[in-house]
């Protein structure tokens, strides 16, 4: 959901879903609130983020490439 919150932006849901209520449009400032807040509780003390399963690399990884994705700077991310 997250990339696609980005790409949709705050009106493209509506675009798209224009008969859809207002509380399940897909907004990229909400959904990102709740992403940055719940990074930045799972962020560990030395900067990294932890998972048990992929790796703490990985993990590491794409929660530096969400925290960009407003910044533009993740080409592939890029509306």
């Amino acid at each position: 959901p997250t990339r696609a919150a980005h790409a949709l932006g705050e009106g493209g849901h509506r675009h798209r879903a224009p008969d859809a209520p207002a509380s399940a449009l897909l907004r990229w400032s909400e959904h990102r609130n709740s992403l940055f807040a719940l990074l930045t509780e799972a962020q560990r003390a030395d900067g990294s983020w932890t998972d048990g399963f992929y790796g703490d690399e990985f993990s590491t990884g794409q929660a530096l490439i969400l925290l960009q994705l407003e910044n533009g700077y993740v080409p592939a991310f890029a509306r």
